[in-house]
């Protein structure tokens, strides 16, 4: 639920469209469906010191916290069982029970029980940030955040460069002009409380005009962005796979020499040997990506709903292991950008693009 991967990225598609795109609220049309309205507002804050400093100090705080969760559990099994330690008049007493509590040596749970947990001593103040805090005020929240070594930034310009690449100018809340036209209030914020259901952030976007120059060069300038990134971490992999043509050093020279592939030798096939599966660039079976459908499959499909040469055949793809049972239509952009370029070689692909054609086994269906 956090507002910079939601009403954030909303707010930068609508800026971006420059008009194009309108938010729906449905609300009306639903209203037995509690939804809390978009934020407007919203704190942008990162952490003051490097994140690997943080990432260590966190793992040694998580480290503290299960030893000592561990210990209060082997206590409360060992109060089951009958195997407690029981504290006689003028015998030592059990560490961490009845004794008097001194500071730093133990904290209790504050509710109302004899129970205490028993804490190391060298827990720094930090570990209060565990403790329940005096007020739900955003003043107090605001302290106990920066306590904890965060930064708010009231604005990009506050955001020091080591960490403008991941907390951008989109991150931060829309002006109140942009607020006006936006109307994030209409997003939907589906808490798990308000009717038993999973947490979860919609926004039903409207195309209300087409896009102006202005959009389309903002939408051409971020694809091909994003295209050169892939172009690089795809020919970084070609290189460190050793793809196409190699290169060696003859005996004696220093001049590389060109050396193809072994295309020309005859390929062998051991029939002893079990077909391995293909796999990614990382290892796992990629029998969820997408493949181009075959056309013995869309031709009896094209004649049978009598299609013009106006179908899109070339975006109708099946899963790579699979029968073509579903094929699925994928947008241009989608298969142009992602499909074409291998990205599927080094993602595991979910989902993509809709159903179009799910074959039946039904005796009656003409078409299968």
């Amino acid at each position: 639920m956090n507002p910079i991967e939601n009403e954030a990225v909303v707010a930068e598609l609508l800026r971006a469209a420059d008009g194009a795109l309108e938010l729906v609220d449905k609300r009306p049309d639903m209203p037995q469906f509690v939804a809390r309205p978009g934020w407007t507002s919203w704190k942008v804050m990162g952490e003051a010191e490097s994140r690997k400093a943080t990432k260590n100090k966190n793992k040694k705080r998580n480290a503290k916290k299960w030893e000592q969760k561990n210990k209060l559990q082997q206590q409360r099994d060992d109060e089951e069982n009958g195997t407690a330690m029981e504290v006689e008049e003028g015998k030592e007493e059990v560490p961490g029970k009845n004794e008097d509590k001194k500071e730093g040596d133990a904290c209790s749970t504050n509710d109302g029980d004899d129970m205490d947990v028993d804490c190391s001593k060298d827990l720094s103040a930090e570990d209060e940030w565990e403790v329940v805090p005096p007020s739900w005020d955003e003043d107090v929240l605001q302290k106990r955040a920066e306590a904890r070594g965060l930064v708010w930034y009231k604005n990009h310009d506050e955001v020091p460069s080591d960490s403008s690449h991941h907390i951008r100018q989109s991150s931060f809340p829309p002006t109140e002009e942009e607020n006006e036209k936006f109307h994030l209030e209409r997003c939907f914020r589906c808490l798990p409380h308000d009717l038993d259901t999973g947490g979860f952030f919609v926004a039903l976007i409207k195309k209300v005009a087409p896009l102006s120059s202005r959009a389309r060069r903002k939408a051409e300038e971020l694809a091909n962005a994003v295209a050169s990134k892939l172009d690089h971490k795809t020919s970084k992999r070609d290189i460190e796979n050793g793809a196409g043509k190699k290169k060696k050093l003859n005996s004696g020279e220093a001049t590389p020499v060109e050396v193809a592939d072994d295309e020309d030798k005859p390929e062998t096939v051991e029939h002893d040997q079990p077909i391995k599966k293909k796999k990614g660039g990382y290892g796992f079976d990629n029998e969820e990506s997408f493949v181009a459908a075959d056309t013995n499959v869309l031709t009896p499909l094209i004649d049978f709903y009598g299609f013009t040469d106006q179908f899109a055949q070339g975006q109708f793809f099946a899963r790579a292991g699979g029968t073509s049972k579903l094929l699925y239509f994928i947008t241009e952009s989608v298969k142009k950008q992602l499909i074409d370029r291998g990205v599927q070689d080094r993602i595991r692909v979910i989902n993509s693009g809709l159903r179009a054609f799910e074959r039946r086994n039904k005796e009656d269906c003409v078409v299968k």
